[in-house]
């Protein structure tokens, strides 16, 4: 808050973060959202929306003269979003719900035609007729009263609709996203944000839920960098790849836990090294069922395993076929350390896998760093994770050289992944990963 002539003015920098930002960036994504047609992550991102306005909405702004018109305004885009994500919800068959809820709001809105008419569908679709025209009688009554007019058209025709019972108000429920029936079928939990889903979302593959897309997509409202950050690692991996095929390797195992997209190793490996056997050892059980029908070939394999047991990789019978492990084999870390705690010993795991490697194999790992990353971000993207049932694990540049003990580190080190050998000029963004390669002496 700064001092003018004028008065006090409030002066924020593109890092402060301020309620009303992240509000109108979730509205953004919500009515997003509603164009794509995938009603269930738009419901979800309203209700982020609307969390931000407390209870009552505006309690803590002061009631002066001067307030009056900002608060009015803020409060004409709260009820806005507030209907917005009432029709999406009738959308997706809340009506029950909206039927008991709706009337606790009208109550401070008597005279909202809109959201009147929103009740009375929702009446109607919860059997509740009679209700849904004494609702219309209700505010007919009261608008002659106050203001001397009866209801507008809009709501005429809802109350015609519902007098003559008229097919229209008949709910269907919305149409189905293939990318939420793909992961059911492979045994997949669509309730619930997977680290799986969501990272497939950022890279833009098809295997995530609407659970998985309505968690990134709140975290795009604090971090709207997030896609170009991952993309970022995506692409210092497919340098780091293409670094161990011109070194001779012709083997690779790839530990994640999300679906092989964009420039996979095995599809890199097609072009750069024709031959390299590729192993994908994923820590989601839905993504291996699904990809193992995708990832056909003699050279080409996957299995579920958790990379806290890296002593049973290499006695699988898909690792027995495909991995000589007297022979040297890069070995790839993606997406799993961002989410192994401290507790889980990422070193010594990281270690154990290594011990099974001939001398000359590689290990290529990247991680999120807290180095590079403002407090108030680092803050507000773990409150969003922790949200989202995750939680997203930050590593210091020690840290990350630690997982690397007892291997050579290959120029540069460990560096933010942008700066890993890079192919045309990058950018530094609000986050990064910090990533290197070593080979075992």
């Amino acid at each position: 808050m700064q001092s003018t002539a004028a008065g006090y003015q409030l002066k924020l920098s593109k890092d402060d973060y301020v309620d009303l930002w992240v509000f109108r960036a979730l509205l953004q994504r919500a009515q997003w959202a509603r164009r794509k047609q995938d009603s269930a992550v738009e419901a979800s991102l309203y209700e982020a929306a609307l969390s931000k306005w407390g209870d009552p909405p505006l309690s803590g702004l002061p009631d002066t003269i001067e307030m009056r018109s900002i608060v009015d305004s803020l409060m004409a885009l709260y009820r806005d979003t507030y209907e917005a994500y009432v029709e999406v919800r009738l959308a997706l068959g809340q009506h029950r719900e909206l039927a008991r809820e709706i009337p606790v709001v009208l109550a401070n809105d008597p005279l909202n035609e809109h959201l009147v008419g929103l009740l009375m569908r929702a009446l109607y679709l919860s059997g509740r007729k009679a209700q849904a025209l004494e609702a219309f009688t209700a505010i007919t009554d009261r608008l002659q009263d106050e203001v001397g007019s009866g209801p507008g058209r809009s709501l005429q025709v809802i109350y015609e609709q519902v007098r003559r019972n008229d097919p229209v108000l008949t709910w269907q429920p919305p149409p189905p996203v293939a990318a939420d029936a793909r992961v059911l079928a492979s045994g997949g939990d669509p309730t619930v944000p997977a680290h799986s889903g969501m990272m497939d979302y950022l890279l833009g593959g098809d295997f995530n839920t609407a659970a998985d897309r309505a968690a990134v997509e709140k975290i795009r409202a604090v971090a709207p960098d997030i896609g170009e950050v991952v993309a970022e690692n995506l692409a210092f991996y497919s340098r780091a790849l293409r670094t161990v095929f011109k070194a001779g390797i012709e083997q690779v195992v790839e530990l994640g836990i999300g679906m092989p997209c964009g420039d996979a190793a095995h599809h890199l490996a097609r072009r750069v090294s024709p031959g390299t056997k590729v192993l994908y050892v994923s820590g989601d059980k839905p993504v291996a069922t699904h990809a193992k029908s995708h990832l056909t070939g003699e050279a080409t394999g996957i299995f579920y395993n958790d990379i806290r047991e890296p002593h049973r990789i290499p006695e699988h019978p898909e690792a027995r076929r495909l991995i000589d492990w007297d022979r040297p084999v890069a070995i790839v870390v993606r997406d799993v350390l961002n989410y192994l705690q401290c507790e889980d010993n990422p070193q010594y795991l990281l270690a154990r896998l290594m011990k099974s490697a001939s001398s000359g194999s590689y290990l290529i790992a990247s991680n999120t760093t807290s180095e590079s990353i403002s407090d108030l971000l680092y803050e507000q993207l773990a409150h969003s994770f922790s949200n989202a049932g995750q939680k997203l694990v930050f590593r210091s540049q020690a840290e990350m050289e630690s997982l690397f003990a007892g291997l050579t580190l290959l120029d540069p080190g460990v560096v933010g992944v942008h700066e890993w050998r890079p192919e045309k000029p990058t950018k530094p963004l609000p986050m990064q990963f910090l990533g290197g390669m070593a080979i075992k002496p």
